[in-house]
């Protein structure tokens, strides 16, 4: 009985001397907030993320590029804290897939490249950035070191060219035209065919070789069964270029705390939608303070009037994601602003 009161002693003393110090064993209060207030005429929903106090991640519909699912859905699946709708996607196709149109790297992962817009990223040290980046791929047949340099990942095939399908497509490629070669998650060619469609190794990937160029039938020849094939992709136009996430929509709103506001630079972004450069509509935005703290932002407003409404909120950098009816704040099990259809894509903090 000694034994037992003095451990619960201990304990208290234990409690005690960490809660005097500012350490907490548990706390009730959430790692972020939320609050609602007028900008400009504007109401505004906010969640803000303080610096490394959670992480980001995306998650994309049905587990699969292409596939779509309720905001609610995906958000409790991977129990986040707060989610906010991510990039845009081809949300009018009939039957799918429902592309996304943006870059997509999550977990230091590249699921989707799409160069146009802005991008919002997360480092492997926890920073965010938002700025526009060029990703690049390139694939490497090491029997003959014979390297190409690859398309797009997890998007339609083109006329010609090298595209690169990962699990994150799903089982089965679903494409029959060109030479698909399948590569185990250790790098090792299993199948070749042409002409057929093609089973998505897990962990590995298969590429597609359209058109008739002598250098993509050399580099098809080279990738015989059992050889070795890899792939990897670099990321340029940021500060630090080393990112776990990166959720590409745009246009850049506002850079070093000056407005960016006029369509010319929308356009230069590749945005030619009256949506996009004129229209008023429901919005979602993600923006940087200057302590590092995120802030999501949704309201009803015009893209441009959004760069008033993230400096009025203490960001020095901010950008517009997928509106209409994508746009969706979610925060602690609840909806504080609602989509109104299934998305391709969410960005997420727990």
């Amino acid at each position: 009985m000694k034994k037992i009161r003095l451990k619960s002693a201990l304990c208290a003393l234990t409690v005690l001397v960490m809660s005097a110090s500012g350490l907490s064993v548990h706390s009730e209060q959430p790692a972020y907030k939320t609050y609602s207030k007028t900008v400009a005429g504007k109401a505004v929903n906010v969640a803000e993320i303080p610096k490394g106090s959670m992480s980001g991640y995306i998650a994309i519909g049905q587990n699969k590029v292409g596939g779509v699912q309720p905001m609610s859905a995906m958000a409790k699946a991977f129990s986040a804290k707060v989610a906010v709708n991510g990039t845009f996607f081809n949300a009018y196709e009939k039957q799918g897939p429902f592309l996304p149109n943006g870059n997509l790297i999550n977990k230091g992962e590249l699921i989707h490249k799409y160069d146009n817009g802005t991008s919002f990223t997360i480092t492997k040290d926890g920073s965010a950035q938002i700025g526009r980046i060029k990703t690049s791929i390139s694939a490497t047949a090491h029997d003959t070191q014979h390297t190409v340099g690859v398309y797009g990942i997890n998007r339609k095939v083109g006329a010609q060219g090298i595209y690169l399908y990962t699990d994150r497509w799903g089982k089965n490629l679903g494409i029959k035209s060109g030479i698909n070669i399948m590569v185990d998650r250790d790098g090792k060619v299993i199948k070749k065919v042409s002409g057929e469609d093609a089973e998505i190794p897990q962990g590995g990937f298969v590429l597609n070789v359209s058109g008739s160029s002598s250098a993509l039938s050399r580099f098809a020849s080279a990738c015989s069964e059992g050889s070795t094939v890899s792939w990897k992709y670099e990321v340029s136009g940021l500060d630090n270029n080393d990112l776990m996430l990166a959720v590409g929509a745009g246009p850049m709103v506002l850079k070093n705390s000056q407005k960016i506001t006029d369509m010319q630079s929308y356009k230069d972004e590749g945005f030619t939608e009256a949506k996009i450069l004129s229209n008023a509509g429901a919005r979602s935005a993600i923006g940087i303070k200057p302590n590092g703290n995120i802030i999501i932002a949704t309201t009803t407003a015009k893209v441009s009037e959004l760069a008033g409404i993230m400096l009025s909120l203490g960001c020095t950098d901010a950008m517009n994601l997928d509106g209409g009816a994508s746009s969706g704040l979610y925060a602690n099990g609840r909806f504080i602003s609602s989509p109104g259809r299934n998305l391709s894509n969410i960005l997420y903090f727990k």
